[in-house]
């Protein structure tokens, strides 16, 4: 993540929350995001249930018996090439038929 002055620290939106919440996941957070992902979890309650809830499905996950995790692991989660492009023309298809006429 990028490197943070303090009046940034006040000025995250939920995209950027989300992200370190996500990367908070993965590993430790640089001092600054953490204190700027605290900051923004105490203002907005829609990405503090985001956590909890990104919290709960790591819980979950670490739950599972060791013969399912592998169900999930990095090489059988990613996409092919072809079914990304399908699934984002699906993606542009929706999107374009939820704009008002």
């Amino acid at each position: 993540m990028k490197r943070r002055s303090l009046i940034s620290m006040l000025q995250i939106n939920c995209r950027e929350a989300s992200e370190l919440i996500s990367a908070a996941a993965d590993g430790e957070l640089p001092k600054r995001d953490r204190i700027a992902l605290r900051i923004h979890l105490v203002l907005c309650a829609a990405c503090k249930r985001f956590a909890a809830q990104m919290s709960m499905l790591r819980a979950a996950m670490s739950a599972l018996p060791r013969s399912w995790r592998g169900c999930w692991s990095d090489e059988t989660a990613h996409l092919t090439p072809e079914r990304r492009q399908a699934i984002k023309q699906l993606l542009a298809q929706a999107n374009d038929s939820e704009l008002p006429s």
